[in-house]
């Protein structure tokens, strides 16, 4: 909890988190080339990947997720899960917390929308609101102001 000057860290501050970094990448690496010579099913891949490989099923994934269930955050998996095919296996990912390989059993397209006039509207708001925020922001930063309310209170 010290105070922590601006600039390059030296290399000891840093030393755990980056090995971790590094440690992480390397194994994953491995993973990746281990799994890429594989072939069958996600269950023989699994069996024949050894004892720690898991396999997990999901009856819904939705394109607005960010997670996957028994993974956690893998918006690069959701990512490729919908710019696959129904019925097919995707190549070895790599997550923030893990190697994963899907199978992708179904793939339901959204429904066509008849009227975008809703999201043109939310959209148009959201632009205008930002718009005046921004400019509100920008008057503050050319103007110099500076804060001094704590000589009041």
């Amino acid at each position: 909890t010290g105070e922590i000057e601006e600039g390059v860290a030296d290399l000891e501050s840093v030393r755990l988190e980056v090995t971790s970094k590094v440690r992480n990448e390397k194994q994953a690496e491995f993973i990746i080339n281990k799994l890429s010579g594989m072939t069958g099913s996600i269950d023989e891949v699994a069996a024949a990947y050894g004892s720690d490989a898991s396999v997990y099923s999901s009856s819904s994934v939705s394109m607005s997720a960010s997670s996957l269930p028994s993974v956690g955050q893998a918006p690069e998996a959701i990512g490729v899960i919908f710019g696959s095919a129904g019925g097919t296996t995707t190549a070895p990912i790599k997550t923030d917390n893990g190697v994963v390989v899907i199978e992708v059993v179904n793939l339901t397209p959204a429904p066509e929308i008849a009227d975008y006039s809703t999201y043109v509207a939310s959209i148009s708001s959201n632009r205008e609101n930002r718009a005046s925020f921004y400019l509100g922001e920008l008057i503050k930063e050319k103007a110099e102001i500076k804060d001094e309310r704590y000589k009041f209170y």
